[in-house]
């Protein structure tokens, strides 16, 4: 039986008995730019580049680059927005530059999947030109696109047919945000290019056929938010954000303490507790039902999209560098079955703690461990017939969590716990 030793320190990966809620970073799967999350529950969820979609299915300690199809050789197409209803349907926005000699009829704004991004499909919109800022479903087959012109779509039949819904406003004009809170009750935050540029903000009570459209403010609307459908949120320029309660019939200025870059997304776990981010790199909570918001945490990168599932206490924000920041208390990442072999002992441990794989079948496995939240602090690769032994060093007392893979399979994990 071989042995092997490795150590590491942890000192401020520690795990406290506060339970005390931060953002940390994560390991991402890329250095590119991300452009949106969505997340439908603690531990299952989708983030998109430009071009590439990745799922995670454990909270963020891994995540599987999805399939997606080929684009036609005409079009440049990147991905902005991406939306899951449920842990099998989800829809992506898709922005268009078109290319000289573009044919129209191979021109599709979204990609549809029914299988939780097994397979994803595009969907034609129907007119050239249709370029796609966001898109959200309402069920399983009702969805709205919004985009540039006024443009909007709405299906009925899980995206096999677009109907316009659009809204009169100039055709410069951009809608950057749906909250779409029911078949019929659907909201935007936009910009409309008048005499002077205004942020707008769009609403329909009859399924889009006839909408109302207002000028909410001098700074363009780039975030929306609805808790119910008369309490929502408007972000935009200079940290503004924007409440109603009455469905948008009126606005109010909230609290901020950000001047210094625009309101990108906006997301609530419950109706008191919501999150914003910017692309000055902040991250806004608000405790109070959206009244004053507080910066939480700061970054060097611009943050893009913010998501919370509801009720839930874990949240993930990403941006631009493959930024990857996940928020929640200490017990943040649920223990999953063991493969039949792996053990730990002792467990709980005063000091070294040993993890034996002999009996976890052939082929090299990967040994990681992580801190609660999904912070990776090591990872190390050894035979199927090794014993490895962790050194708890300098390690806080707390709880961690050990992963076992081989390859891209996940085979299960463990808590393990260090006492003093």
């Amino acid at each position: 039986m071989k042995k092997s030793l490795f150590y590491f320190a942890l000192l401020f990966f520690s795990f406290t008995s506060s339970n005390a809620q931060e953002w940390i970073a994560i390991t991402s799967p890329t250095t590119a730019d991300f452009k949106s999350c969505s997340f439908v529950t603690a531990t299952l969820g989708w983030i998109i580049t430009d071009t590439a979609v990745y799922k995670t299915t454990d909270g963020g300690i891994t995540w599987v680059a999805q399939i997606v199809p080929a684009i036609p050789s005409n079009d440049v197409r990147v991905f902005s927005s991406i939306h899951f209803i449920s842990d099998t349907v989800g829809i992506i926005g898709c922005a268009n530059t078109l290319s000289p000699g573009f044919n129209p009829a191979s021109l599709s704004n979204v990609l549809w999947t029914n299988n939780g991004g097994a397979t994803w499909e595009y969907k034609d919109l129907g007119a050239a030109g249709d370029s796609v800022n966001d898109a959200k479903l309402v069920d399983t087959l009702i969805a709205y696109a919004i985009g540039r012109a006024g443009m909007c779509k709405k299906t009925v039949d899980g995206g096999l047919t677009w109907t316009p819904c659009d809204f009169s406003v100039s055709p410069q004009s951009n809608s950057f945000k749906l909250a779409a809170i029911s078949p019929d009750t659907v909201y935007f935050g936009g910009l409309d290019f008048g005499f002077f540029t205004n942020g707008s903000f769009g609403s329909t009570l009859d399924g889009g056929v006839n909408w109302d459209v207002v000028t909410v403010s001098n700074y363009t609307m780039r975030a929306i938010a609805f808790t119910s459908s008369q309490i929502g949120f408007l972000g935009g320029g200079f940290g503004t954000i924007l409440g109603t309660n009455d469905g948008g019939a009126s606005w109010t200025t909230e609290t901020t303490d950000v001047s210094d870059g625009s309101i990108l997304d906006i997301s609530f776990a419950t109706a008191t507790l919501g999150w914003a981010v910017t692309d000055s790199g902040r991250i806004l909570h608000t405790a109070d039902a959206g009244a004053t918001w507080n910066t939480e945490f700061t970054t060097s990168s611009s943050l893009r999209s913010v998501s919370f599932s509801a009720d839930s206490s874990i949240g993930y924000a990403v941006g631009d560098s493959g930024t990857l920041l996940k928020y929640g208390t200490s017990l943040g990442i649920e223990q999953q079955p063991l493969a039949v072999g792996f053990t730990v002992y002792p467990n709980p441990s005063q000091g070294a703690m040993n993890i034996n794989l002999a009996n976890t079948g052939s082929g090299e496995k990967s040994v990681s461990v992580y801190t609660m939240l999904g912070q990776l602090i090591k990872t190390n690769t050894f035979p199927s017939d090794t014993e490895i032994s962790i050194s708890r060093d300098k390690l806080p007392a707390g709880i961690y969590l050990i992963t076992l893979t081989q390859g891209s399979k996940f085979l299960g994990s463990t808590k393990i716990i260090f006492k003093d």
